[in-house]
């Protein structure tokens, strides 16, 4: 299967999501949205806070954990491109196109993941007003995504190599720059855009790959903290 046609798969994916015909739904994984982006900013706030990795840190934030209002609209540009990309298969590496695709289906994993914890947390839990990291906790247990959430992290460790090693070339960013125009022209300045920051982000950094292996790091020892019985595993350590 190609890098196009499993962005394709995505995006049928992410149209599938309970959250988009459920307004009750929606507004729960709103909330587990904002628990998990305010929890990973604590959690990392030493590895964001270094200079060389603060863009980078806020395009974790607030890009790829942050609202999916900005992921829909995204969605629909990437629909858009799918008649047009055989084009792009002629010409860029299918190892090239499948690091950009991995970023896509983070998000998409992602959102999955939390259109299932919110039944465990509203309807199972009972739990009405905030999230808490307590609540937080049994959830995970209930809900028993370990090996799904481990699997994230893989791709995120994925993402990061080729972001190395295929992102970082000069000819990559200089054609991107010249392709801006081009972008605005036709409609497609949100998914340019979203990309440009990608690139900024990693200017600063001596490694993309780096950064990702901290992070998910840490993020694989609150998972096992969590199933180890932990009962404050979302503290940093």
């Amino acid at each position: 299967m190609s890098s196009l046609d499993q962005l394709a798969g995505l995006l049928n994916r992410y149209d599938a999501l309970p959250r988009h015909h459920d307004p009750v739904l929606a507004q729960q994984v709103e909330q587990i949205t904002q628990w998990q982006t305010s929890r990973l900013a604590r959690t990392h706030a030493r590895l964001f806070a270094e200079p060389q990795n603060r863009l980078m840190g806020d395009y974790f934030l607030h890009r790829l954990y942050g609202s999916t209002a900005d992921f829909a609209i995204l969605a629909e540009q990437f629909r858009r491109l799918l008649p047009l990309a055989t084009r792009l298969e002629s010409f860029v590496p299918n190892t090239a196109l499948r690091t950009g695709t991995l970023g896509i289906a983070l998000s998409v994993n992602n959102m999955e993941l939390d259109d299932q914890l919110a039944p465990v947390i509203f309807g199972t839990l009972g739990h009405q007003g905030a999230l808490t990291d307590e609540v937080m906790r049994q959830a995970y247990l209930l809900a028993d995504q370990q090996p799904a959430r481990l699997q994230l992290l893989t791709l995120l460790d994925e993402l990061g190599q080729g972001l190395d090693k295929y992102v970082r070339s000069f000819l990559v960013q200089g054609a991107f720059r010249l392709a801006r125009n081009t972008a605005y022209r036709h409609g497609f300045a949100p998914v340019y855009d979203f990309t440009g920051e990608g690139f900024a982000a990693m200017k600063p950094l001596k490694s993309a790959s780096g950064f990702i292996s901290q992070f998910t790091r840490v993020e694989r020892d609150i998972i096992e903290r969590v199933h180890r019985g932990d009962s404050q595993p979302f503290q940093p350590v």
